[in-house]
């Protein structure tokens, strides 16, 4: 008999501690790796990038991003997006109608305050251009835009 009731402990035992520490681990949500938005590669191998009517894509990973964040206000974490231009792209304004389309997002739709996020403009990179989303210091989402693109142009208003 006290043959078959340590049978039985060791793998409550195991089960136990699973509960335990999977709970404990689930706290903190893991990202490692940023993730990419209009990384996807065409038929001849280019990143195709963000057209701007991709607007519940957009929404639903600046959520992923504000979440990872906290939401507010009992946090204040920050949140930094950097702008970066492509290759083609010349006009600054473009960086600043693709940060303003997602701090209104976050700030008018989300309810982050604007002390929260924090925007600038990177260098140009080759290519696509590009939108960083920076969560607890570290990089979260890049977005990829096609040249001359918004996260706006074609669909409802991102805000």
């Amino acid at each position: 008999m006290a043959y078959q009731s340590r049978r039985f402990i060791m793998p409550l035992t195991l089960i136990l501690i699973a509960l335990v520490w999977g709970r404990a681990s689930a706290q903190e949500i893991p990202y490692s790796i940023p993730r990419i938005v209009g990384g996807e590669k065409s038929t001849i191998g280019r990143a195709q990038g963000i057209s701007g009517v991709d607007c519940e894509t957009t929404k639903a990973e600046m959520d992923f991003a504000m979440i990872a964040a906290g939401v507010p206000p009992a946090n204040d974490e920050s949140i930094i997006i950097i702008s970066r231009l492509g290759g083609g792209e010349v006009s600054r304004i473009l960086s600043r109608v693709r940060l303003d389309a997602l701090v209104n997002y976050m700030t008018e739709v989300r309810g982050f305050s604007k002390e929260q996020v924090v925007t600038g403009e990177g260098e140009r990179v080759r290519g696509l251009g590009r939108v960083e989303v920076y969560v607890k210091g570290k990089l979260h989402t890049v977005f990829n835009l096609r040249r001359n693109k918004d996260f706006g142009t074609g669909c409802v208003p991102v805000g």
